[in-house]
């Protein structure tokens, strides 16, 4: 990655949203290799095509390299939690808004001047 240049974290919801419409390379061309996925988001964008059949063949994402690793000792996990429910993350949808609250935290302890692309506006804000 060039020093120069912040990183920037794609959001799972965002990175379906170009691949079923046919567009990742808008994104790939964009960012190249700035982007980047956290494993959460790896594992959303997998499940979520994989819910159809036909969307099987955009699930290369190859450029956004290896997942990020977020911290998950006790303190961080709970402060990602936090992150979770605050924005509206719920007990019985424990999946719930997890990529974001994984992107915001790392973004916080990691990476404070890295971009967040994602279509949550409030996860944004």
């Amino acid at each position: 990655m060039n020093s120069g240049s912040p990183g920037a974290i794609i959001d799972a919801c965002t990175l379906e949203t170009f691949a079923v419409t046919g567009q990742l390379d808008l994104l790939k061309s964009h960012y190249g290799v700035r982007a980047r996925w956290t494993e959460t988001i790896r594992y959303e964008v997998r499940r979520g095509l994989l819910e159809e059949p036909r969307n099987q063949a955009v699930l290369d994402a190859t450029w956004l390299g290896e997942p990020l690793e977020v911290d998950f000792d006790p303190e961080s996990l709970r402060h990602i939690e936090q992150i979770r429910r605050g924005l509206g993350g719920t007990k019985r949808e424990s999946m719930k808004h997890l990529g974001e609250a994984e992107v915001i935290y790392y973004l916080e302890t990691n990476a404070p001047d890295w971009l967040f692309i994602s279509d949550d506006r409030t996860a944004v804000d």
